[in-house]
């Protein structure tokens, strides 16, 4: 299914932004960029530390992240089949991704198996140890196998397995999609909210949200945040307290994406919201799903087909059709360019607009600012004046753009990204006073130098 759009002739709007040096705020974890693969894709041998090509796209994002194996494929009956030589495989996988690379696997909930999880936990625990950790089920409220009433007692036997087995271990829950049933599942847990490593769900774009680029960015702009109040449904970070919130399924719209959208360069722009707003928002990671491997006419590894719509429209790396060879998707552009600010301190930022933006600051470790804008106009270029409190004389401006919010082949700093991570873009110079102009759905990194 592929999708038309019309664009109007483009106009411009001004933003003038200044980043506070002096107002800190959060500081953005350097593992809070995440992947999530279906258990498939492990299943089938991709995730191994011999798939440089894909190893080498992936740590393009930097020496730390979570890589989360999971999905519905990992509640089936019979249980995935796990062995020693697929765990050997991924933690290979996780370590040439990168030192600060971890684990987050899923176990299955569903057949109710209990010694079976610990049994393959272990396997993992043997080749990870710490790196890796474990939630028990996927979204299991939605699909409808457990509820609130006996959640519990199920997630606390698989608990009571796993920690006769492994003292040590690791774990997460609920990994459900809504937000809403969140603590109330929480709350039941034996080693109560406290005991969890982190507290996990899911976020999706419901498949009745406008499908346009308008209203894919929309959903995100709605909830926005400052550096230090929440809002809708990013307020269970007051019930979190100190217990980190990982999202460790996201992506654009539900049910593998949508051709002509989610693989469009306006679904990088929407990751980029999406990682400003929860950065902001206080989380500790997001996790973007890529729906297995290849869209090819054999359907390999792909699963069924949802409706029209094949799987792989939103993946952030896509594995082509000789299986070894991997390319980025969309939405990757938009996860590469927010890795640059990982780490860093979010400053308070003065704007004089409300043109339809959405921006952050932060602390550059020159001591200067990173200012990350997403022009989420579709038809009007931004024209940006970029500030901070100190003085300065130049700052490199590294731009993501396209022909308009549907363009399937976005470059970054001039060049795309190929196969395998290659590329050859470029920031480009600027000096004090000089604008940056954003052209409609796309976005800029403007790293001030001392």
């Amino acid at each position: 299914m592929m999708l038309s759009h019309t664009q109007a002739a483009p106009s411009q709007r001004a933003l003038s932004i200044k980043a506070n040096l002096a107002a800190g705020g959060l500081t953005i974890p350097s593992d809070f960029i995440g992947y999530s693969f279906n258990t498939t894709t492990m299943l089938k041998g991709l995730l191994n530390g011999s798939a440089t090509s894909l190893i080498n796209l992936a740590k393009m994002v930097g020496s730390s992240g979570r890589l989360r194996v999971g999905g519905s494929d990992q509640d089936w009956s019979p249980a995935p089949n796990l062995t020693p030589q697929l765990a050997s495989d991924l933690g290979a996988f996780v370590t040439a991704l990168g030192a600060g690379w971890k684990c987050l696997y899923g176990l299955d909930l569903a057949i109710n198996d209990p010694a079976l999880a610990a049994t393959q936990a272990g396997y993992l625990d043997a080749v990870m140890g710490s790196k890796v950790s474990f939630h028990f089920g996927n979204e299991p409220m939605a699909s409808g196998y457990l509820n609130t009433g006996n959640y519990a007692a199920r997630w606390n036997s698989y608990y009571s397995s796993l920690i006769a087995a492994l003292p040590a271990a690791a774990l997460m829950a609920p990994d459900e999609l809504s937000f809403s049933p969140v603590p109330t599942l929480v709350n039941g847990l034996t080693p109560t909210k406290n005991g969890l490593a982190a507290i996990t769900m899911h976020w999706y774009v419901a498949l009745g949200t406008p499908h346009t680029a308008e209203g894919l960015i929309a959903t995100i702009r709605a909830n926005i945040l400052s550096v230090t109040n929440t809002t809708g449904f990013f307020n269970n970070n007051e019930w979190a307290g100190s217990v980190p919130q990982v999202v460790t399924e996201s992506n654009s719209f539900s049910g593998g994406g949508l051709p002509g959208v989610s693989d469009r360069l306006c679904a990088a722009i929407w990751y980029l919201n999406q990682a400003m707003v929860f950065a902001k928002g206080g989380f500790a990671g997001l996790c973007t799903h890529n729906n297995l491997a290849w869209d090819g006419s054999s359907g390999w590894a792909n699963g069924p087909v949802v409706g029209a719509v094949k799987p792989n429209a939103y993946g952030a790396l896509l594995v082509q059709p000789d299986l070894i060879s991997c390319a980025p998707g969309a939405i990757f552009y938009g996860i590469y360019l927010f890795s640059k600010v990982l780490g860093q301190q979010i400053l308070k930022a003065q704007t004089d607009s409300n043109a339809n933006h959405t921006s952050l600051a932060t602390l550059g470790p020159n001591g200067s600012a990173n200012i990350l804008i997403a022009n989420n106009d579709t038809v009007n270029s931004l024209v940006v004046t970029p500030d901070q409190t100190s003085v300065w004389t130049s700052a490199n401006v590294l731009m993501l753009s396209g022909s308009g919010p549907y363009d399937a082949a976005p470059t970054l700093g001039g060049a795309s990204i190929g196969v395998g991570g290659t590329w050859g873009g470029a920031p480009t110079p600027i000096n004090f006073g000089q604008t940056v102009t954003i052209p409609p759905c796309c976005a800029a990194l403007i790293q001030i130098q001392p």
